[in-house]
């Protein structure tokens, strides 16, 4: 079923009726013979729906010049629209309708790549945060294991945390060197 895709026939119908174009009906019946001697269907082989068109080869000429004449029209309303698009690029007719999916479908996109950005800053920060508490707990359950008492254990930490303070006065003496050398 495709009841929600636009074929390329209605879309010239539309685009023409929007440009203020010779209306045509957007839904015609498909015809039908009918066949003789079948109920309620004398009617010669044409259905009741169908245009009086002569049966036979000039009836299908006259289908064939009335597709083409349809064909025409549609290509004519699409070469007009590709003619007068727009220079700024901004959307087309088809997307005119849609608005408002258009400009949740932005919110929705711009959403998702901040929570993209913001996802990725907080693994770069969590994960070193992360570590360095799995150290300080296993360096804690080591020293319990071993018998420290609460008393030591904080000793422990401040002489821990002592030596982490010199690790980062020593690189960050030895990164001020190295750019005053190559910054030379």
């Amino acid at each position: 079923m495709d009841l929600f895709i636009e074929t390329d026939e209605m879309r010239a119908q539309r685009r023409a009726a929007a440009a203020g174009g010779p209306l045509e009906p957007l839904f015609v019946p498909p015809r039908q013979p009918v066949v003789e001697g079948a109920p309620g269907g004398s009617t010669g082989g044409v259905a009741q729906n169908e245009v009086s068109a002569p049966a036979g080869p000039a009836g299908r000429q006259a289908d064939g010049a009335r597709r083409t004449v349809r064909s025409g029209a549609a290509e004519s309303a699409a070469s007009q629209a590709s003619a007068q698009a727009r220079p700024d690029r901004s959307y087309s007719l088809e997307q005119e309708q849609y608005q408002e999916a258009l400009a949740y479908d932005r919110r929705r996109t711009r959403r998702r790549k901040l929570a993209a950005v913001l996802r990725t800053l907080a693994i770069i920060l969590l994960v070193p945060v992360a570590l360095v508490f799995l150290f300080v707990a296993s360096y804690l359950l080591t020293c319990i294991y071993n018998g420290a008492s609460p008393d030591e254990l904080g000793g422990l930490l401040a002489d821990l945390a002592a030596r982490v303070q010199e690790h980062v006065a020593v690189l960050g003496a030895q990164v001020t060197e190295w750019l005053d050398t190559f910054g030379k």
